[in-house]
Parts: structure tokens; C-alpha cells; sequence
């Protein structure tokens, strides 16, 4: 859902706690399923715990969980949002059952809702406190994390075009974990009002703002030994994975920035292999039909391109979403590869922001001076570090077109 931003002056999650202690809340020896179950503003999340199978997951005793629970109001605007105009809220429950297996293969709305349900839970008790210091939660759905926005009540989810839910009631504590009441449903994908998800293609020309040309901080990397980092950990001077064969070291940051949420695509392949980058990064694409791969903006990739995964397949692409993450990293290698394996598929160093046959010459200079400057010292070697968005040469620079030559 699209980012909340009010002043600071507005309460956030420390001020609705406090509020919270001369509120009546369920006794702490109660599970999450008994005070959902016995909370009257809670009864369709209920329904939809018993029909996904999930309950007994929050009525475990020895769980520690945290759930984010949507109201029936929340449940009734969702509905209205997917083209329902009454205000019951059984119909309500229906019409978002009817909309979730519209879009199932195989017409069966369980499985996308167990999947929103999941998004909605974390694996550990996260009070508001600690919600507030880690900026938001990873949720049971495959660790797709769900970001706090800067007014400390609101969560993004991956739905832009659908106001974001806020907190209303945070630390209703429970024997199991801990409960936040929250203004709407968390959508772990982006649909278009008055319909279900937006069928159309993605976007086929790259996007107009340069800053936003990087991956986020929570995108991974693999090491030349094998680890995991996640891109905020990675330093100037490790050496990652650029190819199935070679390594290079990091000697130049284009942007390293770990403040902010923006926006990313997601590409989901069919062999479960998911990347998030911003519209402009390129990757290696073989657009469907075509038999050589070449360079596309993410924003231009559609389902059946495929990609390249870091055992040298490839594989279809069958997603694409958009996505709000924290941080902005634009890392660059030595060895002449112009890529680098992120979250197990193949991306290059490059982006729309300047076109790839300027690019190429003016990185393969960097980083003849990278060996220079890399024998004075990490101080010398930070010197490599563009302003945020490229500065001056980039603005001069001409962009890259959406697909372009390998």
C-alpha cells in the first residue's frame, strides 16, 4: 500500500502504548486465538484463521508470536477496495474470498489467504518498542519483511495504490505473544482499487528519477567463500561472486545509502529464485521469444522472460510486484564482469541512469583507478564513492534506454 507520511508532532507507537494502559485489555494468560476469539471487532480474522487451517498456530501455548490483526472494519474496506459497495461485513468476508480465488490457478481462495494471514504474523513477540528500533517485522511469509514508516504507526505493505494500515492498539499481551490491532489488511501484493491484481504488464520504459537506481539493503550476496551478506553488511574491499566462475572486489559504491524506503520491483522466477532491484537496474534477460539474452530495466521485465540464476539456468520469470524496502546499494567490482549475483540471480553492475555504452568505458576507468587508489587505504579508496544519484556526470550522461544489447 502506497507510504504514509504525517508530521512528527502526531502520536506515534510510544504514545498509543501509553494511551493503551487506561484501556481494559484481555489478561496475559489468555493465548492469541482466545482474546481474538473473544474480541467482537475481531471475529472475521477468526473466520479466516479457522478456514486457512491456522489457528491451532495461535493457539499454541509454547509459540511466541506476534500478530498484526486486522478489525472487521479493515476486513469490510479491503472488500469495498475489490469492487464490494455493501457494508455487511459476512458478505464483505465473502466478496474477498470470491477475489482471492479469482486469482488461484485453480480457484482455490486458501492458499492467497493463508499467504496475506502469514504476512501479518512474526515469528518472535515484537512489542512496540522493539518494533519501533527494528523499523518494522519479517513476517511468516517467507521473511518478507514489513516496513514501519517514518510516523512510527504506519506499516507498508507491497500494495501502493491501497492506503496502508496504522496501528491502533499496540502490546495486547497474550501468554503466546502479543497482539497489535491494526486499521487494515496487509497486502503482500500490489492490486488496483475496484479489482483484483492489476493484470497489466510492467512498465516497458525505464523510470524518470535516477536516485532510486540501486538494490535495498536487505538484498543478499554471496561472498567468494560462500557466505551470505546482506548489501548493508558488504564492505568496500570483499570480494563477492560476479559469474557461475568469477569473483571481483567491491572498490566503488555508486550509492550506499541506508536511509529511506523506496520503491523496488520484485521478479519471481519459476524455480523459486526471487530479486528485488529498483525499476532502472539492469539485469540479463532473455525476453520471451527471444533467443539471446540481452540487458532490461527491471521495470521492463514481464512474465515469461527469463532470467539467469546463479547455477547459469535460467528460469521464467512468473511475478512481478512492487515492492517498499529500506536502504538504497549500488556496489561495483573489479574483474571487467559488470555484474553480480544478488539474491541467487544474476544482475549487472549498471543501470538506466547513464546508457550502458557510455557506462562501460567510464566504469572500466574507475576502476583502473580503483587500482591505484586501492593501494593507498580504505580512506583513498572511500574517495570512490559518487553523491547519491551519480552528480554531475550522471545528470550529463545519456540514459539507457529499457532493453538494450548484452
Amino acid at each position: 500500500m502506497g507510504r504514509v507520511r504525517v508530521p512528527a508532532v502526531l502520536a506515534g507507537l510510544v504514545g498509543l502504548a501509553a494511551a493503551a494502559v487506561s484501556v481494559a485489555t484481555p489478561s496475559s494468560a489468555q493465548t492469541i486465538a482466545e482474546i481474538a476469539t473473544g474480541n467482537a471487532n475481531l471475529t472475521l480474522l477468526v473466520q479466516a484463521l479457522n478456514d486457512t487451517g491456522l489457528v491451532p498456530a495461535v493457539a499454541n501455548a509454547s509459540a511466541s508470536l506476534t500478530v498484526f490483526a486486522p478489525t472487521n472494519d479493515a476486513f469490510l474496506s479491503l472488500a469495498q477496495v475489490l469492487g464490494y459497495s455493501g457494508n455487511d461485513a459476512d458478505e464483505a468476508y465473502g466478496a474477498i474470498g470470491a477475489a482471492l480465488a479469482n486469482l488461484s490457478p485453480d480457484g482455490d481462495a486458501v492458499p492467497l489467504l493463508r499467504d496475506v494471514l502469514l504476512y501479518h504474523v512474526a515469528a518472535e513477540e515484537v512489542m512496540s518498542g522493539a518494533l519501533l528500533a527494528a523499523g518494522g517485522y519479517e513476517s511468516l511469509l517467507n521473511g518478507t519483511r514489513v516496513e514501519l514508516a517514518d510516523d512510527n504507526l504506519t506499516l507498508i505493505d507491497a500494495a501502493p495504490l491501497v492506503d496502508d494500515p496504522m496501528i491502533t492498539q499496540p502490546d495486547i499481551d497474550a501468554s503466546n505473544g502479543v497482539i497489535h490491532l491494526i486499521s487494515g489488511v496487509l497486502l503482500p501484493v500490489p492490486i488496483t482499487p475496484a479489482s483484483t491484481m492489476s493484470p497489466e504488464p510492467a512498465a516497458t520504459s525505464p523510470p524518470a528519477d535516477d536516485e532510486d537506481v540501486c538494490f535495498p539493503a536487505d538484498a543478499t550476496v554471496q561472498t567468494a567463500d560462500g557466505r551470505t551478506l546482506r548489501m548493508d553488511e558488504v564492505k568496500t574491499g570483499d570480494t563477492l561472486r560476479t559469474s557461475p566462475t568469477t569473483t571481483g572486489r567491491v572498490y566503488f559504491w555508486s550509492h550506499a545509502d541506508a536511509t529511506g524506503v523506496h520503491p523496488f520491483v520484485r521478479l519471481v522466477t519459476a524455480a523459486g529464485a526471487t530479486i528485488t532491484l529498483s525499476p532502472g537496474h539492469y539485469l540479463p534477460v532473455v525476453v520471451r521469444g527471444a533467443g539471446a539474452p540481452a540487458l532490461a530495466a527491471a521495470a521492463s521485465v514481464a512474465v515469461g522472460d527469463e532470467l539467469t540464476l546463479a547455477s547459469g539456468a535460467r528460469s521464467a520469470v512468473v511475478a512481478t510486484t512492487t515492492v517498499h524496502r529500506r536502504g538504497l546499494y549500488a556496489p561495483h567490482l573489479t574483474g571487467g564482469a559488470a555484474g553480480v549475483l544478488v539474491d541467487g540471480v544474476w544482475a549487472s553492475e549498471m543501470t538506466t541512469a547513464v546508457a550502458p555504452a557510455v557506462a562501460r568505458p567510464a566504469l572500466a576507468l574507475v576502476r583502473a583507478v580503483a587500482a591505484v587508489v586501492g593501494r593507498l587505504g580504505e580512506g583513498a579508496a572511500s574517495a570512490l564513492r559518487l553523491p547519491s544519484g551519480g552528480g554531475a556526470w550522471t545528470a550529463l550522461a545519456p540514459r539507457g534506454e529499457a532493453v538494450v544489447e548484452l
